[in-house]
């Protein structure tokens, strides 16, 4: 029984001490789960710049693609973009799938000379996204018309559209240009000083490089 009484506040000391420790060390290995939990599941997004605002059925869509993370940096290697079309009624009348690399890609949609004019959707992500649910996917409205009306649907100004879906200031970044087809613009400062020159292609892309500053 000496020997007891002797190593009782030994063993109470060791049991104090030990639970003392057991917070910090949960705490860092929440932390660590945590860091690696963002690091292989940290959220994505898809963005998309289209050639033209409207098309005609069997027209092809040419179109640019971007794949990020939520701090915009490339999805690194190759992956597999998924893209469905889908009618008023909620119908999935057109589904493909694309390549991009290093987060980044160009290619096109050649649309059903069968589908009848409308407004559809368009979605893309990629079958990793469909973990987290439609939320992550990129939507778009995609105007079907009249071969007819096409023909005067065109926008005179171009639209701009920054790598992963907005520009990141002190660094140099990609603009896609969209716009009608074999035109050359000149992007200029809002003092007047010219920053890029570039003239647009058969499907109407051209792309620049900008750097973005305060003000």
């Amino acid at each position: 029984m000496k020997t007891t009484r002797h190593l009782l506040p030994f063993i109470i000391i060791v049991l104090v001490a030990s639970s003392a420790l057991a917070p910090a060390d949960f705490l860092q290995d929440l932390q660590r789960s945590y860091e690696q939990y963002r690091v292989r599941y940290q959220p994505v997004r898809i963005s998309m710049a289209f050639n033209q605002p409207l098309y005609a059925p069997g027209d092809t869509a040419f179109f640019a693609i971007w794949y990020t993370r939520e701090d915009l940096t490339p999805v690194k290697g190759n992956q597999l973009i998924n893209v469905d079309l889908i009618a008023g009624n909620g119908s999935t009348v057109q589904r493909a799938r694309f390549k991009v690399k290093e987060g980044k890609g160009n290619n096109q949609l050649a649309i059903s000379k069968r589908l009848p004019p409308g407004e559809y959707r368009l979605l893309a992500y990629t079958d990793w996204m469909k973990n987290a649910g439609d939320s992550w996917f990129y939507q778009k409205k995609l105007r079907i018309v009249t071969k007819k009306k096409l023909a005067t649907s065109f926008p005179e100004q171009p639209g701009f559209y920054p790598e992963g879906g907005q520009m990141v200031e002190g660094y140099n970044n990609r603009i896609a240009l969209v716009g009608p087809p074999a035109v050359e613009y000149v992007v200029r400062e809002t003092s007047g000083a010219e920053v890029a020159r570039v003239t647009t292609d058969s499907t109407g892309f051209a792309i620049f490089m900008l750097s973005a500053k305060s003000g």
